[in-house]
């Protein structure tokens, strides 16, 4: 648990524009995959003040750790800085070892006005099927990217909910999401924990070449709940040469 508590300590210095204690947590050399963000410590801590003043702030709803890295899917309030009043943001954090935050990778989205995408499931368990919960995100995912759509009733309970609005609640609305506005194109990475599985990928939304990070709660082996955010990839006047994958 030290690597969540510490995370925990991040994201609160981050709320309480606390930036001693942000260096001190933080690398100097810190690697920023934020493509609006020059990487390094020092332009992250300049954003804090920019960040209290519009007094922005993190409501944390999961917090997974896998290894090294903390997945964080946290709600922002006034998040006028990031451009919308309210956003739902996932934010990876890796730690070196001496338990220092070394790397960041993020992805934010607007959040519709009237609508609850950080509702669900937040207890994470069957730790001892997380493998075979791994695979099945995985599997699930190979046939994304093939297109295979009408296949994929396997992988989800009678149950499923998907709390992104612009998919729709239903495995039918994501479904026709897939066959329209929705491509995956290639998945980068799978974090686990028990039962919550987040898959990172690319592809493109509404014709946007996107970064798609999807988690999924599964329960009874198959997938119940699922929280998607999708942001548009930059190819133009970026802060840093480190793309928003590479892990």
């Amino acid at each position: 648990m030290l690597y969540k508590d510490i995370a925990r300590s991040y994201f609160g210095a981050v709320n309480n524009c606390e930036i001693p204690l942000v260096n001190r947590l933080v690398r100097e050399d810190y690697i920023q995959h934020n493509p609006y963000l020059k990487t390094g410590r020092s332009p992250f801590t300049a954003v804090l003040p920019i960040l209290k003043k519009h007094q922005s702030k993190i409501i944390n709803k999961r917090i997974l750790q896998d290894g090294p890295f903390i997945i964080m899917h946290h709600q922002w309030e006034n998040a006028i800085p990031f451009g919308a009043k309210d956003i739902q943001a996932f934010h990876i954090i890796r730690f070196d070892e001496n338990n220092k935050i070394a790397e960041h990778w993020s992805a934010m989205m607007e959040i519709p006005s009237g609508t609850k995408p950080m509702a669900g499931e937040t207890e994470i368990g069957d730790f001892d099927r997380e493998i075979e919960y791994r695979s099945l995100i995985s599997r699930l995912h190979d046939e994304l990217k093939t297109g295979e759509i009408d296949s994929i009733d396997k992988f989800y309970g009678d149950s499923f909910t998907c709390h992104q609005p612009l998919l729709g609640p239903e495995l039918k609305s994501v479904k026709n999401a897939l066959n329209s506005d929705l491509e995956y194109l290639k998945q980068h990475r799978v974090f686990a924990e028990g039962n919550f599985v987040l898959s990172i990928s690319e592809g493109y939304f509404q014709s946007k070449h996107s970064a798609i990070y999807d988690l999924y709660c599964i329960k009874d082996g198959l997938i119940s709940e699922q929280w998607t955010v999708m942001q548009d990839i930059p190819k133009e006047n970026l802060a840093n040469s480190n793309g928003m994958f590479g892990f």
